[in-house]
């Protein structure tokens, strides 16, 4: 072969070699391609760049299962769970293998949803042991510990990995017996398990168990992990066992484990542990520790044991190491930055934290907020909670027990109300810090009422020992010493030490010796090692000057060595604690001089030491010095040394402050101009400017009752509650005090003092000031000075300069001045109600319900009644109005019967209208009003002139004589401006015919309520003692709630034992007490009418419980006009009337029977026979006569029943018989049984329902006339007689309920049955055939099986067939074709459900032209409406729950109700044009509603809550040829359609545009969304319940009416159904201070139904301006204040609300723009008080009153808008100053009338 064909071979070789490697190279690059892809994705998901890495995931052409599988689990690490979730949708079917599912399952478990894994899991075709596992796994994660055994057990094959997660779940649950039981069960143990078991037990505090568990591990030879040594390292620390640990210790080091990041930071806790750091510091030390974890442990042991200073150091060292910190490693050491008070070192590792990323970590945070709190600096714990991105249950703890620690109560209680609405739990520490925030403050009702909502809140909460050591303290603090102690004896846990301790402390305040010793007494058989009983009993024996108690006490602390604890105080500077203790002379000398100096500097302020807290029998010059060398001064002065000036100084102490210190820090605080704080070891005390945070509350209550040794005063024992002292024009100037003024000063509790320019120059004024300065030394008399228009540091006024007072530069106007003085008087007071109510139950809730309707606010005079039956307790309720506002009012009366009496002893025989009579009652009533005794008038006007200008409180108790009411209260303006007048009757027509509309009706107390009142009433206490509560309820019962009736039933068995209430309970049964019936009696008598007391008896005798109707019916020809008389007794309170329902009160009944049986002494001669015993002596006896009217007769009170043959022959006029046979078994008389028939003739009704064991029957064929039978609930009967077949005028037959019938007699036609009920008779199964002329037909839920195919009902105008047992009648391709062949065209109602085989309705519903009310629901598979139906009369259509019904019904166009929720209807049509209700909610697939309102002019109610998908809803289409584009056309076209405004339900459409739908605000009435807030729709919103400042335009008040558009946010925690009522108040203001109340009359309504989430109701308002109290010239208001109230319309008790808003409606005319930026919002800011302590937390618009007082005239035209300066060339000036000054004055009496001693002034 020659050379070129050799080349020409080679290079065709080289050819196909090159064409064949080509093709391989490009399979090779397409596996590299996607190699390449690969790994780029996973490198994207290690570094969470999820999105690049779904880009590249979406170029790979076929991606494999395994890329799939690593992008879910990339997204489900990521927390998206949604984009998972599509991408496993997503991957082909066939590509998915059991590695891709578990691993979306997983992925759903780590997210949280649970539900969708457990759906994945029920759809996966193959399941492996991993599946079952991660299931189990997840159901322990939330929480579902039943689900996860089921799984367990159900799992077809279990690897150790299973066994090892249910062991880890049942630890995990606390189930440690179940854990232990599977462990011993398990087939294999390895590691894991036992390592699982160990960590189990010892996080279940068998810390001991896991270490012998730990033995048996290495008996069996298992290798022990690092982990394994961690967890016993832990459970040696924890068990605490010294020895084993450190044979541990051995066993790690020999096995090389001690270099293990978590078994050394085991081994440096449990050294810490055993309280040597020293060991911790020796295993930290044994390498170069470069991992957090082992410094972390290192930080916390030193922390756990108190060595902070080495804590903060080893955080430093960290730091110069390059370690980064952790969540763990912060919390550790700001415990030591709290427990140290370093505010400086917590700002660093705040800043450290931030630069690390954890400044928003709730972990770190929850530490930082706790650091801030502890080191005296509120502000900044709340930014940092703020910044806490996802907040716990402990976040919100932090924050409310740091508010309480610094005496932010209100603050605590704005977060907690934010916290309720947000849905987070509270727990036992929540509600434990916010009754410490009541105790700080002095919250005492607000107290009581978070501690009674604990138990009966929608969060329940166990009561433990620290809530009630925290009520006690709250009690204590408030005086209410005896109600403290009764909460300890009644409380269900043991108390401890500390709740003794807080009596104690409250015993100390109050100088109550006596209880102190008890509480002592209590402490010490606790053999308590504490020191601080002894030493608050000590302080207590000491400031009794009991001095030998105090010694004997001393020695025996000594003998039982017990050491009291060493009062210190401490400051950090430059990250060092400096301490101090008690009596230490300063070794510094700049110290010693910084002291002196203060001491010089507070003298010449005039301060003077306080002896009283110097409990030492020294002199006072000795107590002097132990006072001023007290720890906490020692340490300020070492602060105000070394620290900047300017700044703050923060001092820590281990003992509460003392009174003096506590003075002494005020005035410190004004001289060096500086910021003190003081931790003591109870709260915080911020000082600034001389005052201090606390407002001197702790302080006022600590020395409010304490005695004092000098006998010139009488300290503790004032006779008066305050002196004032000012310059009026005839104030003598140089004369001295007479012995009475000196008496009154010295014995006045508080000294208010008015210093003005000239009383200076009055030496009676320094005179006094004098007197009243010595009794503030001398007797601890506090005294407030007011400087008005006068300079403090004038020289004859320095030693009272440095008093805290009130100062009129600083107010913006003295109105508010004089209110802020008030109340600090009466705080310092601690001035509370009378308690003479306070143990009346319930009585809280009374007052608060008249509150509304007194409207206190208001200026108008206004006339309530209070209405109720006797014995309800009316006349307390009113006595205890009375006695809280009666110090309010300048005058106040409470006219009684026996006032009333004693006034018109001499006019008993005149007539009521007599013209001296009524002078007369005047007279008297002037006389007592007035407190004048010799008033004389001439003349009935005289009334109004004498009281016209007077600010009255007036009660007229228990009246019902017209003649006499218009005497005292004829007409509201005889009284002054803000008058109240409460008239209390039984008769509402008497408060009606007076014009009395605010009306309060007194209601029986819940069963609640009634047991603790009756409790109260026999134990003395809240509830029943142990082995009474059957008893005590079974009274309750008896007493039927009444409180009258409990009072006097607990009276009459207190004291008494078991035994008595054993005999007693039979004759309170079947009698009523003398008492009661003399005070029912007295509603009775005064009915003053026969045919009234006729009516009362048949009630009360046989128709209490009956409907009104039938009442009428029955007593129609009785000639005792019914409906009149029923009136008045309703009005009387004598029977109420609910769900047309007559209902009489049990006591009332009772009575109304004994006054039957007073009729005669022999029973056949009353009116009625209603007990057993007679009614058988009359029957059998024969010795009925024709008084008799009714027999009502209880067959369970007799045994047998014997009836004369002739028993009903003298009983002629016998028109009621009704008998209760709850045990009848066979219905036959005596001498009649042989023959076998009853003779029934005259019996028209028989009513036998809820015979349950009634099983025979008598033989109806005499009974002929019979025309209603009611058989219901009798569950034995099995069949009806034949007989039936001769009860031919039979109208009604009632068989509801009966379940075990199943037979009705056949071949048979009872002409005249007009309705059939066999509702429930669930065995029944053949079709009743007994009436061709049937009319209502009821067959719900039984068990019929066919239909008679010949049956023809003709007269058939109501079936009802819901719910039937069996499926065999309706069933097939037409279901409803036997049906259809029984009905006739005069059915008017057909009700119809669950029926499966229904797919479409049948031609045949064409004919039923009559048809009226159709209801066809949970028809599943009901998809469509054959096109020919048109029913004309169809006016209601209900097809709930019929979930394929796509279509909408077009079966009639006149339908007016229609109910379409939760079917599958996707648009809505508009061709039902009188339609009046609309249902659609439920309906997922409906997107969009175009409703136009203009077609439907009737519609009144719609509800599209729960359709998720919508999107949009337009409610205003307006008719094209309108034009109407801007809001004036659109008001005019809406007055020209005259479309109704209806209500619209959007609750739970999330995806519905809200602000579209609002804007369309012409068209709806009332509209409920879905919202966690406000809508920004609103122009001024707040979270609270009221509006204030809101300006108003020009063109508002110029309008007829004020308008506008409201909403309230109602709060989730609430019912679910809500029916609930708006009141809107508004009131009007001017820049005068002249304001105009008014209240929108219009009744807001709503009816919602919701779930967990908040809804927001929103309506409209209109307030007509031009009225007769708003005429034109007076409407220069420039502001409105707005409030709302929502009442829960069932329950009639106010409903908490999260927020509200309005916006204004913009008329014809008005072109003001709305203001609808929210960037424009008016501020808001929390507000919350005292007197609102229902509502835990609330907002409030900036400088809000809620509808408060305004000030008075004659202060207001004095001060408002003027700054006038007393010029002495000026003599007008200065009478004008003097005469501001003097009504100051006045004004200041008027709100402190409480007061008993009273200055003559001009």
């Amino acid at each position: 072969m020659g050379s070129g064909a050799i080349c020409q071979r080679l290079r065709f070789r080289a050819l196909s070699s090159s064409c064949f490697y080509g093709r391989c190279n490009k399979s090779f690059s397409v596996a590299m391609e996607l190699r390449n892809c690969e790994v780029s994705i996973c490198d994207h998901l290690r570094n969470r760049r999820l999105d690049e890495a779904r880009v590249i995931f979406n170029e790979v052409p076929s991606p494999h299962v395994s890329l799939y599988t690593k992008m879910i689990s990339g997204y489900t690490r990521s927390n998206r769970l949604v984009d998972a979730l599509n991408l496993f949708d997503e991957m082909p079917v066939t590509v998915r293998d059991v590695v891709s599912w578990n691993s979306m399952i997983s992925g759903c478990v780590e997210c949280g949803d649970m539900d969708t894994a457990v759906k994945l899991f029920d759809e996966m075709p193959e399941r492996s042991v991993v599946s079952w596992t991660t299931m189990v796994n997840g159901c322990f994660k939330s929480g579902m510990v039943d689900r996860a055994e089921r799984l367990f057990y159900q799992m077809p094959l279990k690897d150790i990995a299973a066994w090892n997660a249910m062991v880890h779940g049942y630890l995990q649950f606390g189930k440690v017996e179940e854990a232990l039981k599977l462990f011993k069960e398990m087939p294999r143990k390895n590691v894991i398990s036992w390592t699982t078991m160990i960590c189990g037990l010892d996080q279940n505090e068998m810390s001991g168990e896991a270490l012998v568990l730990f033995k048996d591990m290495l008996s069996c030879c298992i290798k022990s992990t690092s982990r394994t040594f961690a967890c016993v390292i832990t459970a040696c620390a924890n068990a605490p066992a010294f020895h084993m640990g450190t044979q541990v210790h051995g066993f790690v080091i020999k096995l090389g484990f001690l270099y293990e990041e978590y078994v050394s930071a085991s081994l440096i806790t449990f050294y810490a542990n055993c309280k040597r750091t020293e060991e911790s510091r020796k295993v930290f030390e044994e390498k170069v520790q470069d991992q957090v974890a082992v410094w972390t442990a290192l930080l916390s042991a030193y922390s756990l044991n108190k060595k902070h200073d080495d804590a903060l150091s080893v955080f430093s060292e960290m730091l110069r190491n390059n370690i980064s910190p952790n969540q763990s490693t912060f919390a550790s050491g700001l415990n030591s930055c709290s427990a140290l008070g370093s505010l400086d070192w917590g700002k660093e590792m705040h800043g450290v934290a931030v630069k690390l990323g954890l400044g928003t970590d709730a972990f770190v945070g929850n530490s930082l907020v706790v650091m801030y709190s502890d080191c005296g600096n509120a502000n900044d714990a709340v930014l940092a909670f703020t910044e806490i991105l996802k907040k716990s249950t402990v976040s919100w703890n932090s924050i409310i027990v740091g508010c309480a620690q610094h005496g932010h109560a209100k603050w605590a209680f704005v977060i907690f109300g934010q916290m309720i609405r947000l849905n987070k739990e509270p727990d036992e520490i929540t509600f434990t810090g916010l009754l410490s925030a009541c105790s700080h403050c002095g919250f005492l009702q607000k107290g009581r009422k978070l501690f009674d909502y604990m138990s009966s809140g929608p969060n329940h909460i166990d009561r433990k020992i620290q809530h009630y050591t925290c009520m006690v303290d709250i009690l204590g603090r408030s005086g209410k010493l005896k109600e403290a102690e009764e909460l300890i004896e009644s409380m269900v846990v043991i108390p401890n030490e500390m709740v003794w301790l807080a009596l104690l402390s409250a015993c100390r305040m109050h100088s109550d010796v006596d209880r102190a010793e008890k509480a002592a007494a209590a402490i010490f058989n606790l053999d308590s090692k504490s020191s601080a009983a002894y030493v608050l009993l000590s302080n207590i024996y000491a400031s009794a000057g009991r001095w030998s108690n105090v010694s004997r006490l001393r020695v025996k602390m000594k003998q039982k060595g017990i050491m009291k604890k060493p009062g210190s105080s401490w400051v950090v500077f430059r990250g060092k604690k400096h301490e101090f203790f008690s009596g230490d002379r300063p070794d510094s000398l700049v110290i010693y001089e910084k002291l002196e100096f203060l001491r010089d500097k507070l003298k010449e302020l005039g301060y003077v030491p306080d002896y009283r807290s110097a409990l030492h029998d020294v002199e006072d010059e000795q107590k002097e010095e132990m006072l001023w060398y007290h720890s906490e001064r020692l340490a300020l002065a070492f602060g105000l040394v070394n620290t900047v000036e300017g700044s703050s100084v923060t001092v820590m102490k281990n003992l509460r402050v003392c009174a003096d210190c506590h003075s002494v820090f005020k005035l410190i605080s004004r001289v060096v101009e500086r910021g003190i704080v003081l931790r003591d070891s109870t709260r915080f005390h911020h000082f600034r400017n001389g005052m201090c945070s606390c407002g001197d509350y702790w302080l006022s209550v600590q020395f409010s009752m304490a005695s004092s040794s000098s006998s010139s005063c009488s300290f503790g024992n004032w006779l008066y509650d305050f002196f004032p002292s000012f310059p009026g024009e005839d104030i003598p100037r140089s004369l001295s005090l007479d012995p009475e003024l000196k008496h009154a000063i010295r014995n006045s509790r508080i000294a208010v003092v008015v210093f003005s320019k000239n009383y200076a120059s009055s030496s009676w004024c320094l005179n006094e000031l004098l007197e009243i300065v010595k009794c503030e030394k001398e007797c601890g008399q506090v005294v407030i000075p007011i400087f008005y228009r006068l300079d403090p540091s004038n020289g004859a006024l320095t030693g009272v300069a440095n008093i805290l007072g009130y100062h009129i530069v600083t107010w913006a106007n003295e109105a508010s001045m004089i209110e802020e003085i008030a109340n600090d008087v009466l705080g310092k007071l601690n001035l509370s109600p009378s308690n003479d109510f306070e143990d009346f139950v319930g009585i809280e809730d009374h007052i608060t319900k008249m509150s509304s309707l007194l409207h206190l606010e208001s200026k108008e005079v206004r006339m309530v009644g209070i209405w109720g039956p006797s014995g309800i307790g009316k006349t307390t309720i009113a006595r205890a109005l009375f006695s809280r506002l009666s110090c309010h009012f300048e005058s106040s009366v409470f006219i009684d019967r026996v006032f009333i009496f004693k006034s018109m002893e001499g006019y008993s025989g005149a007539n009521r209208v007599d013209f001296n009579m009524k002078l007369h009652l005047q007279q008297t009533f002037l006389a007592e009003i007035l407190d004048k005794k010799d008033i004389k008038i001439d003349h009935i006007g005289a009334i109004e002139k004498m009281l016209k200008y007077r600010e009255a409180l007036i009660v007229i108790d228990d009246l019902d004589d017209q003649d006499v009411l218009d005497a005292l209260a004829g007409q509201t303006q005889w009284f002054g401006s803000g008058s109240r007048i409460i008239v209390v009757t039984k008769n509402k027509h008497f408060l009606r015919a007076h014009g009395i509309d605010h009306i309060y009706e007194v209601c029986l107390p819940s069963k609640d309520l009634a047991l603790e009142m009756f409790s109260r009433s026999a134990f003395r206490k809240k509830s029943p003692p142990d082995g009474f509560m059957e008893l005590a309820s079974e009274v309750v019962l008896r007493a039927g709630n009444l409180p009258l009736g409990l009072d006097v039933l607990g009276s009459y068995l207190r004291s008494r034992d078991k035994e008595d209430w054993m005999d007693m309970l039979p004759r309170l049964r079947y009698g009523l007490d003398g008492k009661i019936e003399k005070a029912l009696r007295v509603s009775y008598d005064g009915l003053n009418n026969k045919r009234n007391e006729a009516i009362f008896r048949h009630i009360a005798c046989l128709f209490n419980g009956e409907e009104v109707n039938d009442i009428k019916v029955l007593l129609a020809d009785s000639n005792l006009d019914v409906n009149i008389r029923l009136k008045n007794l309703l009005d009387r309170s004598l029977i109420h009337e609910r769900w047309n329902t007559v209902e009489m009160h049990s006591l009332l009944q009772e009575m109304g029977k004994e006054i039957v049986r007073t009729q005669s002494n022999e029973p056949g001669e009353r009116e009625f026979l209603v007990d057993s015993k007679d009614i058988c002596a009359v029957l059998g006896g024969n010795s009925g006569t024709k008084r008799v009217l009714g027999i009502a007769l209880d067959m369970d009170e007799t045994d047998e029943l014997h009836v004369h043959e002739s028993a009903f022959k003298g009983m002629c006029t016998l028109r009621f018989l009704e008998m209760y046979p709850k045990r009848i078994q066979r219905i036959a008389s005596s001498r009649s049984c042989a023959k076998g028939v009853v003779s029934l003739t005259c019996l028209s009704e028989m009513d036998l329902r809820g015979s349950k064991n009634l099983k025979e029957f008598p033989n109806f064929s005499k009974a002929t006339n019979l025309e209603k039978l009611i058989l219901a609930c009798c569950s034995s009967l099995v069949e009806l007689p034949s007989s039936i077949r001769n009860i031919n005028k039979l109208t009604t037959l009632n068989m509801e309920s009966c379940e075990n019938l199943e037979l009705l007699p056949t071949d048979i036609n009872l002409k005249s049955l007009y309705c059939l009920n066999l509702d429930q008779c669930s065995r029944l199964r053949r079709f009743p055939v007994i009436s061709t002329n049937i009319s209502k037909l009821l067959l719900n839920r039984t068990a019929i099986e066919e239909i008679p195919s010949s049956l023809r009902l003709e007269n058939l105008a109501d079936l009802s067939m819901q719910d039937l047992k069996s499926q065999k009648l309706l069933q097939g391709v037409q279901p409803l074709t036997p049906l259809m062949t029984m009905l006739s065209p005069s059915l008017t109602k057909l009700r119809l459900s669950d029926i499966p085989s229904l797919v479409e309705l049948p031609s045949s519903f064409q004919h039923l032209n009559n048809l009226m009310h159709l209801t066809i629901t949970n028809c599943i598979n009901l998809v469509t409406f054959h096109t020919g139906i048109n029913l004309q009369s169809l006016v209601q259509l209900r097809l709930q729950q019929c979930s394929q019904l796509r279509s909408f019904p077009d079966i009639s166009i006149n339908i007016s109700e229609l109910h379409l929720s939760y079917t599958a209807i996707e648009e809505w049509i508009e061709d039902f044009s009188h339609l009046q209700f609309l249902y659609m909610d439920g309906c997922r697939n409906l997107e969009y509603v175009n409703l136009n309102i203009f077609k439907l002019k009737h519609l009144s109610s719609v509800n599209f809550s729960d359709c998720g998908a919508l999107t949009g809803v337009d409610l205003s289409d307006y008719p094209s040829e309108s034009g109407t584009d801007s809001p004036v056309r659109k008001e005019e076209a809406s007055s020209s359609h005259h479309f109704p405004k209806a209500a619209f339900h959007f609750i739970n459409c999330f995806n519905l545009d809200q602000e579209a739908l609002l804007h369309q605000e012409d068209v709806f009435e009332q509209v409920f969304l879905s919202c966690e807030e406000v809508p920004s729709y609103f122009t001024h919103r707040t979270t609270g319940t009221s509006l204030t400042n809101i300006p108003l335009l020009q063109t508002t008040i110029s309008k007829p009416s004020f308008r506008f558009r409201a909403c309230v946010l109602l709060d989730p925690s609430f019912e679910s159904f809500c029916a609930a009522s708006v009141k809107v108040c508004c009131r009007f203001r001017c820049r005068l201070g002249n304001h105009l109340d008014l209240t929108d009359h219009q009744t807001h309504d709503f009816s919602i139904a919701h779930d967990d989430s908040s809804t927001v109701g929103i309506f409209e308002c209109r307030f007509p301006l031009h009225t007769e109290n708003a005429t034109r010239p007076h409407l220069n208001y420039d502001q409105v204040d707005i409030e709302f109230q929502v009442i829960d319309r069932f329950k009639q008790l106010p409903v908490a609300f999260n927020g509200c808003g309005i916006i204004r409606i913009r008329l014809a005319g008005d072109c003001t723009p709305y203001p609808n930026n929210p960037n424009v919002l008016p501020h808001v800011h929390e507000y919350d008080d005292e007197k609102n302590g229902d509502n835990l937390g609330g907002h409030e618009t900036e400088s809000s009153q809620v509808l408060g007082d305004s000030t008075d005239t004659e202060i207001g035209n004095e001060t408002t808008g003027h700054s006038v300066e007393c010029g002495d060339d000026d003599v007008e000036k200065g009478r004008s100053c003097r005469r501001i000054l003097v009504n100051m004055m006045r004004r200041l009496m008027k709100l402190l009338t409480c007061s008993n001693f009273k200055r003559q002034d001009t």
